[in-house]
C-alpha cells in the first residue's frame, strides 16, 4: 500500500489520469473498512478535482412552524404564524372598505335593504343578486349557513378568514353526489360556494367550511381573485378549478378530506384549461393531494407556496387505505412554473410530474422538497410494485427544468426519473418521454423505507435522460445515482445521464437491503454517463460500477477530470464496451481498498415493478 500511494502522488506533479492499480496481484472484493488517515484532502484540492458547489436554495435553512393555530399559517422564509388575509377587526366589520363602488351589508338575521351597516341583509345569495355590476358585497363577522353561486361580477368581502364563515350544511344524498364526480365537475354536484358565468369578481378575507366542496370555480369568463381566503375541513375538493383563470393571495386550505364513498380529498386540483396564479399561499393536511392540476392548456404558476403534511386516505377507505398523501401533482398534459417552493412531510411523493400525453412540463427555481415519508401500503394496493413509494421528486412521464433544489431526508428515494411503461399504460397514458435539465442540484440524507431498504439518492431507468450541472448527493443509502435499463423497458433502450461538477460522498449501506451495498454511481443494463469534473469520495463499498447488459447493449460511458477516493473498490467495470484508454480522461483513482476490479460484483436492484 505504501509503494501505492507514493505513486500516486507522485501522479500529482504531472497531468492527471487514470491509474493506482493496486500492488495486489489478483484484487478482492472482500468488504472492509475504507482506509484512514488517507491523503484524500490533499488531493481533493489539487486542480482539476475541485468540482463547482451547488447552489442551495434561499429558505434551505428556514425552520417552519409546523403547529401553527387553525386560522393562521407560516410564511415561507418568515418567522412564526400568520393570519389568513387581513387581521381581524375589533368591530363586526371588516375596515378600510372601497368607497368608490356600492356596497351591500349582510350579516346573519339581518332584516334590512342592506344600504348600511346597521341596516344588514340577511343573505349573501339575495345581496348578489340585488347587487350593482362591480359592486361589493360586504360581510360581518358571523357564520353564513346558505350555499352561495356567483354568477356575475360582483365581489364579496368578509371581515376575516377566522370570523366569517360561510358553513353550509348539505344532506347525505346532496353529499352523494360527490361519491361518483370527475375532477372536470362536469356533472351535478353540491360546494359552498359556485363561481360560474361572466365577469371579474374577488372574494376577500373570507373563512369556508362545508361538507362539501369548499369552492368550485367552473368557467368562467373573466379572472376570479381569491385573497385572504381559508378553506377547511370541505369534502372531495377545498378548490376545484375548471377552465377558469384564477389569481390567488394569501390563502390557505386545510384538513380537506374524502367523499363518503372515499373519492378524492385534494386541497386545490385545476383541469381543463384552467390558468392559476398563486402566491403566499399554504395547503396542509389534505387528503390524496394538496396541490394538483391536469391537462393540456392548464397553466399554474406559483411563488412562495407551502405544501405540507397531505394526509393518506384513512385506514377504512374500500379501496386505498392508508395511501396517497403527495404534495404537488404536475400531471396530463399540464404546466407548472415555480419559484420558492416547500413540499414538506408528505406522503409517497413529495412532488410528481408525470403523463406524455401531451408532455405535461415544469420549470421550478428554488425549491425544497424535504421529509415525504415511504407509503407502506403502495406495494399493497398496486400488486405490480415490489416498492414502498416515498420519492421526494418523481418525473415518469414529463419535461423537467429546475434549479437550486434540494431534495433532503425524503424516503426510498429523493429523486426518481423514469419511463417505465406498466403504471402509465394501466392508467392509459403515455410516459415514454422523460426529461430532467438541472442545475445547483442537492440530494441528501435520504432514508430507508419501513424495511429498511434503500434510501437512494437519485434513480433514473428505463429510457429516462438526465442532464444536471452542478450537483452534490450526499449521506444517502444502498446507492447515490443509479442509471440502468432493462427491466421491462424495450430491447432499445436510452436511459442516460450527464453531470458536471459532481459530487457523491458517503453513500451507506441500509440495514434491510439484502447484501452488501453502499455504492456512489452505478451505470448499469445498457444505461450510459457523461461526467465531467467529479469526485465520488468515501462511499460504502463501489466508487463507480458499470456493467450489467439489457438484451444486447452494454452499459457504457465516458469520464472525464474526476478522483475516486476512499471508497472499498473504486472502479468496478463488468463491461466490454469500456476501455480505461478510450473512456477515462485525466481521472485518478486512488486511496481505496481495491482501485480497479473487473470481478462480478452484484448489481443493486431497484424496480418499481414486482415480478
Amino acid at each position: 500500500m505504501t509503494k501505492y500511494l507514493t505513486f500516486c502522488a507522485a501522479l500529482l506533479m504531472g497531468l492527471l489520469t487514470l491509474g493506482c492499480e493496486s500492488a495486489q496481484d489478483e484484487p478482492t472484493t472482500e468488504t472492509v473498512e475504507p482506509t484512514t488517515g488517507s491523503d484524500n484532502d490533499e488531493v481533493l484540492t489539487q486542480p482539476g478535482f475541485e468540482p463547482a458547489e451547488p447552489e442551495l436554495p434561499t429558505f434551505a435553512n428556514w425552520e417552519m412552524v409546523t403547529d401553527c393555530p387553525l386560522g393562521t399559517m407560516p410564511l415561507l422564509g418568515q418567522t412564526g404564524c400568520h393570519p389568513v388575509g387581513r387581521a381581524c377587526p375589533e368591530g363586526d366589520w371588516p375596515e378600510e372598505l372601497p368607497n368608490d363602488v356600492p356596497l351591500l351589508y349582510v350579516q346573519p338575521g339581518g332584516t334590512g335593504d342592506g344600504l348600511s351597516p346597521e341596516n344588514p341583509m340577511g343573505s349573501i345569495q339575495q345581496a348578489l343578486e340585488a347587487a350593482l355590476p362591480q359592486s361589493w358585497v360586504i360581510l360581518s363577522k358571523g357564520e353564513y349557513t346558505e350555499p352561495v353561486v356567483s354568477n356575475r361580477d360582483v365581489n364579496i368581502r368578509g371581515a376575516c378568514a377566522t370570523e366569517t364563515l360561510i358553513n353550509p350544511i348539505f344532506t347525505d344524498d346532496e353529499q352523494a353526489l360527490l361519491d361518483s364526480l370527475s375532477l372536470e365537475l362536469t356533472e351535478d354536484f353540491v360546494a359552498g360556494v359556485r363561481i360560474e358565468g361572466e365577469g371579474d369578481r374577488r372574494f376577500e378575507d373570507i373563512g369556508f367550511q362545508s361538507n362539501a366542496i369548499g369552492i368550485s370555480i367552473v368557467d368562467v369568463v373573466g379572472t376570479v381573485t381569491l385573497q385572504g381566503i381559508w378553506v377547511h375541513d370541505a369534502v372531495l375538493l377545498g378548490i376545484g378549478v375548471a377552465g377558469s383563470q384564477v389569481d390567488i393571495d394569501s390563502i390557505a386550505v386545510t384538513g380537506v378530506r374524502p367523499t363518503q364513498a372515499g373519492t378524492a380529498g385534494a386541497g386545490m386540483y385545476s383541469v381543463l384549461g384552467s390558468t392559476i396564479n398563486v402566491a403566499s399561499s399554504y395547503f396542509y393536511q389534505n387528503c390524496f393531494i394538496g396541490f394538483g392540476m391536469k391537462d393540456q392548456g392548464t397553466q399554474v404558476s406559483a411563488t412562495d407556496l407551502i405544501v405540507h403534511a397531505s394526509s393518506p386516505y384513512p385506514d377504512d377507505h374500500p379501496e386505498f387505505a392508508g395511501s396517497y398523501g403527495w404534495g404537488i401533482q404536475v400531471f396530463d398534459g399540464s404546466s407548472f412554473t415555480g419559484e420558492r417552493i416547500l413540499s414538506q412531510d408528505n406522503q409517497g411523493a413529495g412532488f410528481v410530474l408525470s403523463g406524455a400525453a401531451p408532455l405535461a412540463e415544469a420549470t421550478i427555481d428554488d425549491v425544497v422538497v424535504r421529509g415525504t415519508t415511504s407509503d407502506v401500503n403502495f406495494r399493497n394496493i398496486y400488486t405490480w410494485s415490489g416498492v414502498e413509494m416515498g420519492f421526494g421528486l418523481e418525473v415518469w412521464g414529463g419535461r423537467m427544468n429546475m434549479s437550486r433544489v434540494l431534495l433532503e431526508n425524503n424516503q426510498t428515494a429523493g429523486m426518481l426519473a423514469t419511463e417505465t411503461p406498466l403504471p402509465c399504460s394501466l392508467a392509459g397514458l403515455n410516459c415514454d418521454e422523460t426529461f430532467v435539465d438541472a442545475t445547483d442540484l442537492t440530494i441528501r440524507g435520504t432514508l430507508p423505507d419501513s424495511r429498511g431498504y434503500y434510501g437512494i439518492g437519485m434513480a433514473v431507468f428505463d429510457g429516462a435522460e438526465v442532464n444536471v450541472e452542478r450537483i452534490l448527493v450526499e449521506d444517502n443509502s444502498y446507492f447515490g445515482i443509479g442509471a440502468w435499463d432493462g427491466f421491462r423497458a424495450p430491447a432499445e433502450t436510452t436511459t442516460a445521464i450527464n453531470m458536471k461538477d459532481l459530487q457523491i460522498l458517503n453513500t451507506m449501506d441500509s440495514e434491510g437491503n439484502e447484501g452488501t451495498f453502499g455504492d456512489g454511481l452505478i451505470v448499469a443494463y445498457g444505461a450510459s454517463a457523461v461526467l465531467e469534473n467529479f469526485i465520488i469520495q468515501n462511499n460504502a463499498r463501489v466508487g463507480l460500477l458499470v456493467g450489467g447488459k439489457s438484451s444486447s447493449i452494454e452499459a457504457t460511458g465516458d469520464f472525464n477530470i474526476g478522483a475516486l477516493s476512499g471508497n472499498i473498490i473504486g472502479v468496478n467495470m463488468q463491461t466490454a464496451e469500456l476501455n480505461f484508454d478510450a473512456n477515462f480522461t485525466d481521472v485518478l483513482v486512488y486511496d481505496n481498498e481495491v482501485d480497479i476490479n473487473q470481478d462480478e460484483v452484484e448489481i443493486p436492484s431497484f424496480s418499481l415493478l414486482d415480478y
